[in-house]
């Protein structure tokens, strides 16, 4: 496994690749998916992780909200819902990033619909 460099310096900045053919990554990583990836780390602020199995791509985005284990004694505010809605929304848009490297289809999301 070597280091690969994407020469986009925004991509080479935040992210390290590791891959095991060189040739492999110049078909899998092109300008669109590096632009998708630095997007979904702007709009969440957090480490993001992906790998690429098999024909399968697996995103990852550390998080250190506890989504698993609310509080129930709190009462839930407009502003709580609002975050919540527009994590949903971000998270659909990683989902629409994947759907369209999968199937090579065109993207479902517009740019200024995100939450950033």
């Amino acid at each position: 496994m070597s280091k690969y460099k994407t020469h986009n310096d925004r991509f080479d900045r935040k992210f390290t690749l590791h891959v095991y053919n060189d040739e492999d990554a110049k078909k899998i990583i092109n300008s669109s998916f590096i632009q998708d990836v630095v997007l979904v780390q702007e709009i969440f602020k957090r480490p993001v992780y992906v790998s690429f199995v098999n024909e399968n791509i697996n995103i990852g985005i550390e998080t250190y909200e506890q989504f698993f284990d609310p509080s129930l004694n709190n009462e839930i505010g407009l502003e709580q819902v609002e975050r919540v809605y527009a994590e949903i929304v971000n998270c659909l848009m990683v989902v629409d990033i994947i759907d369209e490297f999968n199937q090579g289809g065109k993207r479902m999301y517009n740019q200024d619909q995100l939450e950033i």
